[in-house]
């Protein structure tokens, strides 16, 4: 036996439950909050609670064999791991609370959401405040993350790893929260009422959604546990897409607002919808709507 199969560790049981509790906990709280948002619930003290300051305790050497004895290269593998584990909790719990104070930030009753005329020139500053204020804050998280969780910006770069791949899916989304209230102003309002930030922030919208449909494809077509949360938001990226694209027949002007490639990711939604079809009754409801709308819009272009 050589030196290195010969030295263990031994672990007390106690770091173990109390590192197991902070996890289940965590997963728990952050699941159903994650949830929450998706289903449109009723009202919950959910929506008004923020998470607390603390965060799951680090791993630590007693963690690594529960209660048995490894040898020290053994022990090394599983303290990598849980290492890489550990951070990447610790960076998607941080961006959960920058996905709650957005939506905070939004729907509390004195934010400028509820502000007559918000996205006017005039009246567009409070909502340039919000969406800058919460993507230095974006920023500013990317740039702390470890070396083993950082991701590529290009969609087109594969990451192979699940871990990094949903912190980059989570980072789109959050960015989606703050500039769909442009996308909705773009679509509903009168057009000579936009603001140019309320227009730049729409593009920026455009250009996220067609970003999110590219990286999703890589996990298009296999079973995982984001599959349902995947097509929600695909399709909500599509949705925005079409919306300006229709508005945009009868307003010419906005038709600068879509991105190049946008029909393209548009089809590939369809596909993704298509393929899972067989799983659930709601998605062909969802792909006879979708249908609907761009045979509208296939109306338009050809009148």
């Amino acid at each position: 036996m050589d030196s290195q199969s010969s030295v263990a560790v031994e672990i007390p049981h106690g770091d173990i439950e109390q590192n197991m509790e902070e996890s289940l906990y965590w997963s728990c709280l952050k699941s159903e909050l994650e949830l929450r948002t998706e289903l449109g619930l009723p009202g919950s003290s959910l929506n008004e609670m923020q998470y607390y300051h603390v965060y799951p305790s680090p791993p630590t050497p007693s963690q690594l064999t529960g209660g048995h004895t490894r040898s020290e290269s053994a022990a090394k593998r599983e303290r990598d791991r849980l290492e890489i584990g550990w951070f990447f909790y610790l960076a998607e719990i941080a961006l959960r609370r920058i996905m709650n104070e957005a939506l905070s930030s939004r729907y509390w009753a004195d934010s400028w959401y509820y502000t007559t005329n918000w996205w006017t020139a005039s009246s567009e500053d409070s909502y340039r405040t919000d969406v800058e204020r919460f993507k230095v804050k974006l920023e500013t998280w990317r740039d702390m993350l470890p070396p083993s969780m950082r991701f590529p910006s290009d969609a087109h770069e594969g990451i192979r790893d699940p871990l990094r791949g949903i912190l980059r899916s989570h980072l789109v989304d959050i960015l989606d929260v703050l500039y769909f209230p442009a996308v909705r102003a773009v679509a509903c309002e009168e057009v000579s009422e936009l603001g140019p930030y309320i227009l730049a922030t729409a593009r920026d919208a455009l250009l996220n959604a067609v970003y999110r449909i590219t990286l999703c494809e890589e996990g298009f077509w296999y079973r995982h546990q984001g599959t349902w949360l995947m097509i929600r938001t695909c399709s909500r990226s599509l949705l925005q897409l079409l919306a300006v694209a229709l508005r945009a027949q009868t307003e010419p002007t906005l038709a600068g607002l879509l991105p190049e490639g946008w029909k393209y990711s548009v089809g590939r939604v369809f596909i993704l919808i298509e393929y899972w079809e067989p799983e659930s009754p709601d998605l062909g409801l969802l792909l006879a709507r979708l249908r609907e709308l761009v045979s509208m819009l296939e109306q338009g272009q050809s009148s």
